[in-house]
């Protein structure tokens, strides 16, 4: 046996847990769902389960609005709702709905009630996520800045006349190019044309100039 080791198992611990706590509650320590074995202790302890199945009270909402919990749909902890497992996805998982001897709907969309929760004990990572699962119901009102998303921004160019390919190097074609005049003249013109993986495609009068955006 390592003589560093503390737990065999780091099931059950005792975790400083938010006042107000008591025995049967779902709690978040940092980024770990569990709960309360215990009631919260004068020194804001209490013991907590991260592997167990408790009946817990749960609402049928999820981030669009009111939505069925059916056995086995992942249920999650909003630290801010009341109660706080629900099919909000925006929230941390917490585990899966049952009920012994039941399956299908276990409680109707919008409706709150207290069922079976299989709690995990995980924390998931980018490639535990299918692609577009994230949708933008989820993302928070100015959680997407300029410096999280992939995108290109060109220097001055100078138009030709003709079709110019400008390489972006997102590695996928964009989903929105915006193209602005930086010095023109009367009657200057930009088209764009069909941007591919590798370039940005523009068609401009010639001695005008101009710069692109491009976003992933």
């Amino acid at each position: 046996m390592a003589q560093n080791e503390v737990h065999e198992f780091a099931r059950r611990l005792v975790e400083p847990v938010a006042a107000g706590v008591v025995s049967g509650d779902p709690v978040l320590v940092g980024q770990r769902t569990g709960v309360a074995m215990s009631s919260r202790d004068t020194s804001g302890n209490a013991s907590v389960d991260y592997l167990g199945g408790y009946n817990l009270s749960v609402k049928a909402v999820n981030d669009s609005g009111n939505s069925a919990v059916a056995y086995g749909d992942m249920i999650y902890y909003v630290d801010t709702d009341t109660p706080k497992l629900s099919k909000k996805a925006s929230g941390i998982p917490f585990g899966f709905a049952r009920s012994e001897g039941l399956s299908g709907t276990l409680i109707a969309a919008g409706a709150t009630a207290t069922i079976e929760i299989a709690q995990v004990d995980a924390v998931l990572g980018t490639a535990d996520l299918a692609p577009g699962s994230i949708t933008t119901a989820m993302l928070a009102a100015l959680a997407v800045t300029g410096a999280k998303m992939d995108a290109f921004y060109s220097a001055v160019i100078t138009g030709t006349g003709a079709e110019q390919n400008t390489a972006h190097g997102l590695g996928v074609v964009p989903s929105i190019v915006i193209v602005t005049p930086t010095l023109t003249a009367a009657g200057v013109t930009l088209t764009q044309g069909t941007h591919t993986t590798t370039n940005c495609v523009v068609t401009c009068t010639a001695g005008d100039k101009y710069q692109i955006l491009a976003i992933a």
